[in-house]
């Protein structure tokens, strides 16, 4: 797990991206940072909205991959350590904190 953010951006730049309005707008493969160049800005499908409905959301990726078709082979304790390691990311950083998750098992 990485952390690559040394500060957080200022309040007025959150503000300011959160008035795109869709994910097709703008999302950013990594880290957006203030300057970041437009070329390094992509989109990678498929993104899904849960919630379409509620306003746009900016904030600090929380990244992390998944899957479920295929049993891990990990001992219970071994998951267990790999699950709680992740809340704890999850927790850390700054904030707004938000969950990326991609399920690496395909569509």
């Amino acid at each position: 797990m990485t952390n690559s953010a040394s500060a957080p951006l200022p309040a007025s730049v959150l503000e300011a991206l959160a008035r795109y309005d869709t994910a097709d707008d703008l999302q950013c493969d990594g880290d957006v940072r203030a300057g970041a160049s437009p070329d390094r800005l992509t989109r990678q499908k498929p993104l899904v909205c849960p919630f379409p409905d509620l306003p746009p959301i900016v904030g600090y990726a929380r990244t992390v991959t998944i899957r479920s078709v295929v049993a891990s082979g990990l001992p219970a304790a071994e998951q267990q350590k790999r699950r709680t390691a992740y809340y704890e990311y999850v927790g850390t950083g700054h904030g707004p904190r938000i969950s990326v998750i991609q399920d690496i098992d395909g569509p």
